[in-house]
């Protein structure tokens, strides 16, 4: 495993520059504080372990073991909000109604959180239905969800002027999360597409992460 990114050095000044930026500005639409908005429903937990693809093992001795962790909980998640929700929250995200920022920043970080392949794939379809700046914010959605399902597509959207500035963008992100094996030759091809790219912020970028592939 590499070591992880060098930080600044100052990172009390970083912060302190940040907050002193955030107090300048105004606040616009305020927090509420939490209240269920319904009556939450029963979970059936074993309907969710088994559409999360949780197992258990039985050893030659007898004893159990049963699979858990952190990918099992975003499939739980994902499993949990249902395709509608995803679907709205895809939408507000790529279409964010005028004064509802709050409900978009919300939707993108679930979205980002549990790495959903659902939303990942809903965002590649308004990709191929659009073009220019619109397709440019679907790819976007893709980098910053992060899901190994997106590594298929980089190298179609780097062959894409619309969107190659996000498109190595998605690589990039899908390496600095783990999200992709560097050694995965999909990862290898897409670099060297990206290295030799006409736009200059694509090869700059493609440098920055062949750097983080070479720490690993």
């Amino acid at each position: 495993m590499s070591d992880p990114p060098d930080w600044p050095d100052d990172i009390a000044s970083l912060m302190e520059g940040a907050r002193a930026y955030r107090d300048r500005l105004e606040l616009v639409e305020p927090a509420s504080s939490g209240r269920p908005m319904v009556k939450p429903r029963r979970v059936n937990w074993d309907q969710v372990a088994q559409e999360s693809g949780i197992q258990t093992w039985r050893s030659p001795e007898g004893g159990t073991s049963t699979a858990s962790g952190t990918a099992f909980a975003r499939h739980a998640l994902e499993f949990l909000l249902g395709s509608d929700n995803i679907r709205d929250a895809v939408r507000l995200v790529l279409e964010p109604p005028s004064g509802r920022q709050a409900a978009s920043s919300v939707a993108l970080s679930v979205l980002r959180h549990i790495r959903s392949l659902e939303a990942t794939e809903l965002a590649y379809a308004a990709y191929k239905n659009v073009s220019g700046q619109d397709a440019a914010i679907a790819v976007g959605l893709i980098a910053d969800i992060a899901h190994p399902r997106a590594l298929d597509w980089v190298e179609e959207f780097l062959r894409d002027a619309d969107v190659a500035p996000a498109g190595v963008g998605v690589l990039d992100q899908l390496l600095f999360t783990w999200s992709v094996d560097s050694e995965d030759e999909r990862v290898q091809s897409a670099l060297k597409l990206a290295l030799r790219h006409k736009d200059t912020h694509v090869r700059e970028r493609a440098r920055k992460v062949r750097a983080l592939v070479r720490r690993r």
